[in-house]
């Protein structure tokens, strides 16, 4: 039990970052575009001109034979050497997908292997969660990586620091679409958040 607990005590004492999986560390959109050309093709019936939601019914038939081809879209230029630079400053790195478990066959399994050949270096992977806000809260991370705006807004409300992963002309934080970029904003937000502790 004390072992456990001298654990804790070390990584709590790391910087923790959270990544998003889908559209940060892979290229997942690029797979989902290219799929919903196959599945217009194999189903003429369908209006490609109309906007797809949750709950309509091509859409669940999309993914229910898509889903699997989709999950291992190819891995963003610069994801391994930025984590081989985390992993050499001893930060602690969670991956994260809200992919649910009960829908996919050896998902996790898979992922581990998918990214030990891709030479993605991270120490947990989390998936399933309901709510990314609560998660993040939950565990206490320092820095949120993820591309898509509403988890980089409820980061800033339970007080994570988030990089956008993409552009948004509206949004005033740190952002970026090039993971060469990401250890120097990691670097700077670590030495304000050094130097408001020292002011303090």
């Amino acid at each position: 039990m004390k072992k456990l607990k001298d654990y804790k005590e070390q990584i709590d004492k790391k910087i923790k970052i959270a990544i998003d999986i889908d559209d940060t560390i892979l290229c997942t959109k690029e797979k989902e575009e290219f799929y919903w050309k196959e599945f217009l093709k194999d189903n003429p019936n369908i209006n490609p001109n109309r906007k797809y939601v949750w709950g309509d019914s091509e859409l669940a038939l999309f993914w229910q034979i898509y889903r699997k081809k989709m999950a291992f879209g190819a891995v963003k230029l610069g994801v391994s050497s930025a984590l081989e630079i985390f992993s050499k400053n001893g930060y602690y790195i969670d991956l994260l997908s809200a992919r649910p478990l009960d829908k996919y066959a050896s998902l996790k399994e898979e992922l581990v292997n998918y990214f030990e050949t891709n030479d993605i270096k991270y120490n947990h992977m989390h998936l399933g969660f309901h709510s990314k806000k609560k998660f993040l809260k939950e565990h206490g991370y320092d820095i949120l990586i993820d591309n898509d705006i509403q988890h980089i807004k409820e980061a800033e409300e339970v007080g994570i620091t988030p990089i956008l992963f993409g552009f948004n002309s509206d949004y005033s934080g740190y952002q970026t679409d090039d993971w060469s970029k990401i250890p120097y904003i990691i670097e700077e937000i670590i030495n304000i958040k050094k130097t408001l502790r020292k002011s303090k």
